[in-house]
């Protein structure tokens, strides 16, 4: 009789079952031959970046090319704690977005789109990468052609060092047209460069959100980073220059601390409006603390005392959807940035068909129609004329537009007066996830054929 092997203690059993099982995963073979890298910081939420780059790569998969959607550093901000990548841990609507370009599904890479903030360290580790350092100079020119870097620009000087390394990538994408002026100004090679503006997601709710019809105030919003570029500041002074307690308008601001800066700059909004209501300017309009709240709707994350003895502190952890009732509820977007690359929340004013009050300079310039109101002075290179603070790192010879408190009033007073007055349509069509997706495919393209490789014979959803 054969003896019964002996029992195993749960430990032993754990180590045996453990030895006995493979190493690794089965592998498998890739589903499609050729495809596109989207590298990019692509995890978080609410970041304009990573909106923007998980916009993008879903609009080049959908011409038909397989997309790999790559982290940039696996992390992620979450609870404005900066975490390292967990891929269950990720929004359910982010995941929903892009899980079918989260893994990669093509054997051999033909092209690289790298989605950055592009500053000089950021463009080196893109072309430097140790792996291609020891190569020959011509491999090394050969990797660099596969590259397309896709960057939104703030300062519209570029500094000479930046530029020679711009001049190395096969394409430089760029969201708006004053950024591809900038850049050409500044030396980089033209023929590289091409517009890309930010794509609209497919069912954004800002284009199903109807706007509201209830009776109220007219409303003017902004949303935005809280910082100097920004001039929230000036902003609110110009609400309060402008209008009385007693006008039926309201100013509606969303905001998110940026950083503690040395600067003359408010650190906050309950901060600002401290300042202001010592102006003799707006003294003279009858404003006080007992009567701003009422006109003043700041959602800001931080307990504050700001006016009227109470707290500008809101829920400010929005939803897409809740940002679409958001706009919804309002008339006038007004963009008070200096200098931006892109700015989404007025791309998203206007889709939603809100009137804007812009600069007519950078990012939102492209969006302004003959309707919209100008914010400040021509902003034409000779009259660009605010100096960016020191911690910005701006080139020297960078300025940006100048306006302040009395432009911010004399802007929002005439978009009040026009209330009534219809609005020139938005081409809300041609920023289309396809419309856009088609433009990029096309660069992509004509890139690949200048390497010898015919990206434009691959669809791999035709026959789908």
């Amino acid at each position: 009789m054969v003896p019964a092997p002996p029992e195993l203690s749960d430990e032993a059993l754990i180590k045996e079952t453990i030895a006995q099982a493979p190493l690794f995963a089965p592998s498998k073979e890739a589903q499609y031959p050729f495809g596109i890298v989207y590298k990019a910081p692509w995890e978080t939420e609410y970041d304009g970046v990573a909106i923007a780059a998980r916009r993008a790569a879903c609009a080049i998969r959908r011409t038909g090319v397989p997309v790999f959607l790559q982290s940039e550093n696996h992390m992620f901000v979450k609870d404005g704690i900066v975490r390292r990548v967990i891929y269950s841990e990720l929004p359910d609507d982010v995941l929903h977005e892009i899980d079918h370009i989260s893994d990669i599904q093509h054997r051999q890479t033909v092209l690289t789109v790298r989605h950055v903030v592009p500053t000089k360290s950021k463009l080196e580790s893109i072309l430097y990468p140790r792996e291609i350092c020891a190569e020959s100079k011509e491999f090394r020119e050969l990797f660099r052609k596969t590259l397309v870097l896709y960057s939104a620009w703030e300062h519209n000087v570029i500094e000479k060092d930046i530029v020679k390394l711009l001049n190395f990538f096969g394409r430089l994408w760029v969201p708006c047209r004053d950024n591809k002026r900038w850049l050409e100004a500044s030396g980089v090679d033209a023929s590289k460069i091409e517009v890309m503006p930010h794509p609209l997601a497919l069912r954004d709710p800002m284009r199903s959100t109807k706007r509201s019809t209830t009776p109220r105030p007219y409303r003017f919003l902004n949303i935005s980073k809280w910082e100097p570029r920004k001039a929230q500041h000036d902003l609110i002074g110009g609400f309060l220059i402008a209008f009385k307690p007693a006008d039926d308008v309201q100013l509606v601001m969303k905001a998110n601390p940026f950083a503690r800066i040395p600067s003359k700059y408010p650190e906050s909004p309950g901060e600002s409006i401290k300042q202001w209501l010592k102006d003799p300017r707006v003294v003279a309009k009858g404003w006080t603390q007992d009567n701003i709240a009422p006109r003043l709707e700041i959602l800001w994350p931080r307990k504050e005392e700001g006016f009227a003895g109470t707290t500008c502190q809101r829920q400010t952890v929005l939803s897409r959807k809740q940002m679409a009732v958001l706009y919804a509820q309002c008339d006038c977007y007004v963009s008070g940035g200096r200098c931006e690359g892109f700015d989404l929340p007025a791309f998203d004013g206007k889709v939603m068909g809100l009137r804007l009050i812009a600069p007519a300079f950078g990012g939102p310039r492209d969006f302004l129609m003959n309707t919209d109101i100008q914010l400040g002075p021509d902003p034409s290179p000779g009259k660009l004329t605010y100096e960016p603070e020191a911690w910005y790192m701006a080139p020297l010879e960078s300025r940006w537009v100048n306006h302040g408190a009395e432009d911010f009033a004399t802007a929002m007073k005439e978009a009040h007066r026009m209330r009534n007055s219809v609005q020139t349509p938005f081409p809300v069509e041609n920023y289309s996830i396809d419309v856009i997706g088609k433009r990029m495919r096309a660069s992509l393209n004509r890139l690949a054929a200048e390497l010898g490789f015919d990206l434009a014979a691959i669809n791999v959803d035709a026959d789908k």
